[in-house]
């Protein structure tokens, strides 16, 4: 990539995230009446600074991997958490800061680890990252966008009700959370050496395991409910395909890693 393009790039992920932090805690900001809830930026603010100290100096793969497990762990999940949990139920549709709102600003998430990932200031010179960043640009940005999908069915009940239980909605928020948490183990799985990257063969099985015992498995099953029972599917049927072909390609990279 140009280095003025990737430097362009690298601002605008930093901005995403920004953006995505100040909406994020503009909603309980929004719809509670507590002080407290100033403090939240400072879940983003490990991920922020971090990332921007890298802007200052060098914007490694390496680097943007631990910019995105900071993002996720102290960020991302803790935000989702808390706004669902203070005022998922108090979601105004006649408000700005309304369901679609929300669809919008997690629709951030896997626009801002494609750019990330692709505006690495190591690609060019390491053929197996730039390899590795197409890889996991492919693999993590799917099952992002999956993850999001399934938090869209539960803020699309918020608008326009189909009859399913909060308890439902609450089991569709924490598969989600988990699926977010997985990406790292999806990218732990991949060792940078100094000019290659090799597959930590344990991790990996680990890895495609939890994604479909705890991600793809679940997600099928929920929007199989949400269809059948709720007599809803928008785009349900798609990512049902998606589930399928995930557990499909995860059992067979398990085969392959154990029989190499």
């Amino acid at each position: 990539m140009d280095c003025g393009l990737a430097l362009v790039g690298r601002f605008l992920a930093f901005l995403l995230l920004c953006v995505q932090c100040g909406f994020l805690t503009a909603f309980p900001a929004w719809y509670r009446d507590d002080n407290r809830l100033i403090l939240l930026p400072l879940l983003f603010s490990p991920a922020l600074i971090y990332y921007g100290i890298c802007l200052a100096t060098a914007v490694e793969l390496r680097n943007v991997f631990r910019t995105w497990g900071l993002y996720i762990v102290v960020g991302l999940i803790p935000y989702i958490a808390i706004i669902f949990a203070l005022c998922g139920d108090e979601l105004n549709s006649n408000n700005f800061l309304s369901p679609t709102c929300l669809k919008v600003i997690l629709c951030i998430t896997p626009v801002a680890f494609l750019i990330l990932v692709n505006t690495a200031s190591d690609l060019g010179q390491q053929k197996d990252y730039k390899t590795l960043a197409w890889m996991l640009s492919v693999v993590i940005t799917i099952d992002l966008v999956d993850s999001v999908e399934m938090l869209d069915i539960v803020l699309e009940e918020r608008e326009n009700s189909h009859g399913i239980p909060k308890e439902f909605g609450y089991a569709m928020i924490a598969a989600a959370c988990v699926s977010f948490l997985l990406t790292l183990l999806q990218i732990a799985e991949n060792e940078l050496n100094e000019e290659t990257v090799s597959l930590r063969k344990e991790v990996a099985i680990v890895a495609n395991v939890l994604q479909i015992i705890f991600v793809n498995m679940p997600f099928m099953a929920m929007r199989l409910a949400v269809i059948i029972k709720f007599n809803k599917d928008d785009n349900e049927s798609i990512f049902i395909t998606k589930n399928l072909i995930a557990i499909f390609l995860s059992t067979m990279q398990i085969y392959w890693i154990r029989k190499s």
